[in-house]
């Protein structure tokens, strides 16, 4: 599966005001940009996980080729170069070569699995003809997999079931046709703009706010480019909060 992480470009507004007294944070994150600081808090959450984790290995089914391997990791660094990129031209460049590489991966995804469909295909017909029962439930198994989804049927614009493929395909045509070539509305809706800004409260966030929005995190997520997982931040949410306060406080 492809990532779904993507890089987003926004604009604020924020009310600057004075600094109070900062006594309780440490001198040496007086010194420290935001940069160096955010590193230093992302180091010490990734060598902790790294520490009592460790990394999980990588596995991946047994039909899938070494040149599907290669295009998998080829697409990776393809995914990378589109969030690192600084331009808007330069992003669009490098998001069709990721485009075109997850068309290979799926291609040839596609074509590892019919050569382990066929070749499974030719042994449990080899073992029903010597009488190999026990080989031939493995394979057959092996084969059906584990849970198989049921498709829904296609219908007809009067809701009658379509099972021949060209005609699927030929309907589905006509659903898209229909449903994305309308015509404009003949009143649209107006629209005014915002008549004032809205009153955002750009204060730093309390040690008490951080703490609820890490709760509020999702479990089993993706790490984003810092590679720190959800679970990471949720193992202790007291200490989390501590390491971010300073930093969101210099934000």
């Amino acid at each position: 599966m492809g990532s779904d992480h993507h890089m987003l470009l926004g604009k604020l507004k924020l009310r600057l005001k004075k600094q109070g007294n900062r006594k309780e944070v440490p001198s040496l994150e007086e010194e420290e940009d935001v940069g160096t600081h955010g590193s230093r808090v992302k180091s010490a959450l990734t060598a902790t996980c790294e520490e009592v984790l460790g990394y999980q290995k990588k596995e991946y089914n047994e039909w899938i080729s070494q040149k599907s391997l290669d295009l998998i990791e080829r697409r990776r660094h393809l995914k990378e170069q589109v969030n690192s990129s600084r331009t808007r031209r330069s992003k669009e460049e490098k998001m069709e070569k990721y485009n075109l590489a997850a068309k290979e991966v799926k291609v040839s995804i596609t074509k590892d699995k019919e050569n382990f469909t066929k070749t499974l295909a030719e042994k449990a017909e080899k073992a029903a003809t010597a009488g190999h029962i026990k080989i031939l439930y493995q394979t057959t198994k092996t084969l059906v997999g584990k849970y198989t989804r049921s498709e829904m049927p296609v219908k007809d614009a009067g809701g009658k079931a379509i099972f021949e493929k060209d005609a699927q395909a030929a309907r589905w045509i006509e659903h898209f046709t229909s449903l994305l070539n309308r015509p404009p509305p003949t009143n649209p809706p107006e629209i005014l703009e915002a008549r004032r800004d809205l009153s955002i409260n750009c204060d730093t966030p309390s040690h008490r706010e951080i703490v609820d929005a890490i709760k509020q995190l999702n479990q089993g997520k993706a790490a984003g480019p810092d590679l720190i997982p959800p679970e990471a931040l949720k193992a202790d949410v007291d200490t989390t909060a501590t390491f971010l306060c300073p930093l969101f406080a210099k934000v």
